[in-house]
């Protein structure tokens, strides 16, 4: 493995370390989001459920989003940093599947200098 090699892997390495950083926060900013729509949706069960009693969760919490503009914040951010989490599963793959390729390439050169191809 030449020196080029060795700091792309070693870049790549890294810029995968940042977003599992980035995805870990966005999963705690989704939980939290959640978790502080849950608590105002339970607050409101009681009026939700005097319109309409056999409300399920979805329909509550648009029910709730109607009239309270924090519960429309909150599920913006909840759905916002879904969405991004998402996303950065899709990026972190993508870069470990070019880290494995790598190295499997890495491998494969050596063999081919231990066998003198």
């Amino acid at each position: 493995m030449n020196i080029e090699q060795q700091k792309e892997l070693s870049d790549l390495c890294n810029a995968q370390i940042k977003l599992a950083q980035e995805y870990k926060e966005a999963r705690e900013a989704t939980a939290s989001a959640k978790t502080d729509i849950d608590i105002l949706l339970v607050a409101s069960l009681p009026t939700i459920r005097a319109k309409k009693p056999n409300v399920g969760v979805d329909m509550a919490i648009k029910m709730l989003m109607e009239t309270n503009t924090v519960a429309q914040k909150l599920h913006t951010q909840y759905e916002l940093q879904r969405a991004k989490y998402k996303g950065l599963e899709v990026l972190i793959n993508a870069h470990q599947n070019k880290i494995s390729a790598l190295q499997s390439l890495m491998r494969y050169v050596r063999k081919g200098e231990q066998y003198g191809v």
